[in-house]
């Protein structure tokens, strides 16, 4: 910048030779100068926006661990499923089902039972009806049928029973439950 001040204010330094000369030079120095702040403006807008970006890059690390930090720590242990818990869960409902299958096993024995009173009555009515003379002809027929329809309920019943049975058997080897008997 002072050279061209030089060659600007003052004339003398090429004198009569050619004028062109210092036109020439101080076109050169200008195009330096003009080189030269753009260069510096270059460097502080380069340290300005690189401070800035760095800024920038070191937010968004630190919000983006801090999301991974809520995520892995808070997040997840809610929405993992525990071995163990699962396994109890799965076994307590295994053993419901069982104490369930029993209890309608123990059921079915009851009314397997009063079924068996209840044809033991309908052989002592026979019995007594048989005694009966023939005014009683009508009780007669029907004794039979009822005993039939008592006798296919004592079958189901124990078919059912034997079911039961099975179905708990199944439930002990498959889940390796232990036995209560």
């Amino acid at each position: 910048m002072g050279a061209s001040d030089i060659l600007q204010g003052s004339g003398q330094v090429a004198p009569a030779a050619g004028g062109g000369q210092t036109e020439g030079l101080g076109t050169m120095i200008f195009g330096m100068s003009t080189a030269l702040s753009t260069t510096l403006t270059a460097i502080i807008a380069y340290l300005f926006f690189g401070y800035f970006y760095i800024k920038l890059t070191d937010t968004q690390t630190f919000l983006v661990s801090k999301i991974e930090e809520v995520t892995a720590t808070t997040l997840l242990p809610h929405l993992q499923l525990n071995q163990e818990v699962v396994i109890k869960d799965y076994s307590d409902s295994i053993l419901a089902a069982t104490a369930l299958v029993e209890n309608l096993t123990r059921s079915q024995k009851a009314y397997a039972d009063s079924a068996d009173s209840l044809r033991r009555a309908a052989q002592e009515l026979t019995d007594q009806a048989g005694r009966v003379t023939d005014q009683h002809g009508k009780l007669e027929e029907l004794l039979p049928r009822i005993h039939d329809m008592i006798e296919q309920q004592r079958d189901t019943s124990k078919h059912n029973a034997e079911n039961m049975d099975e179905v708990v058997s199944l439930l002990r080897r498959g889940f390796r439950l232990r036995s209560d008997d």
